[in-house]
């Protein structure tokens, strides 16, 4: 799946989709929901000790 196709998926432009891959952005838990149901995945958030 393209950049582009998972953009369109979350609403969202294209270069918005290379920084939350990239790592070059902090991105919030919704957009993280949002990213894994575009590209057919769930999200699971874990706490572990350190």
């Amino acid at each position: 799946m393209t950049q582009a196709q998972v953009a369109e998926r979350m609403g969202v432009e294209q270069p918005v989709v290379a920084k939350t891959e990239g790592g070059r952005s902090n991105v919030s838990i919704d957009t993280l929901k949002r990213y894994a149901h575009a590209t057919g995945c769930k999200i699971k958030v874990e706490f572990v000790p350190a």
